[in-house]
């Protein structure tokens, strides 16, 4: 093992195969080396008494210094006995849910398995909606809308009583 410093990992050359250079400071941080040059960071650990890599991010975008962390990270999770993939791919499912959770993709659902199956006049819902109600809550996730921001949106087209009732029902 080598101790790896940001100059060493800058110096170091590309061969005639992938090598995996280890970092002696963090346990089980390598500097993979391609032959076309490009550089990049992996932890390798043990799940269950099976090897496992993590890749980590491309050098230089990902720091030596911010690699040693992500693998303290890793060795954290691992201790914690979870697999750090499998963390990773909860945490990416999640923000996938989150952002799919926003106002604008929940009208969306609700106009076509709602409105226009249960009201022959869905399209005047569908134009409030979007007239009124995306503009200012579209790109907002479900949980940030609050009760006074609907109340303040209805007294705000309070000459319009007709929409401000299909945006408050709907």
């Amino acid at each position: 093992m080598a101790r790896l410093t940001t100059k060493a990992v800058d110096a170091m050359r590309p061969g005639q195969s992938r090598r995996e250079v280890a970092d002696d400071l963090a346990h089980g941080l390598y500097l993979i080396v391609q032959p076309s040059g490009s550089k990049s960071w992996a932890v390798r650990y043990r799940v269950d008494g099976k090897p496992a890599k993590i890749t980590i991010g491309p050098y230089p975008a990902v720091s030596l210094a911010a690699a040693r962390d992500n693998a303290l990270e890793v060795a954290r999770t691992i201790a914690q006995g979870v697999d750090p993939r499998k963390a990773r791919k909860d945490a990416e499912q999640a923000r996938a849910e989150a952002a799919a959770a926003t106002v604008a993709a929940t009208a969306a659902d609700f106009v076509r398995l709602h409105c226009m199956r249960h009201n022959r006049r869905w399209q005047e819902q569908e134009r409030v909606l979007r007239r009124d109600v995306l503009p200012r809550f579209g790109d907002m996730p479900l949980e940030a809308v609050r009760r006074r921001d609907v109340a303040r949106m209805v007294d705000e087209l309070g000459d319009r009583p007709q929409a401000a009732r299909v945006a408050l029902v709907h």
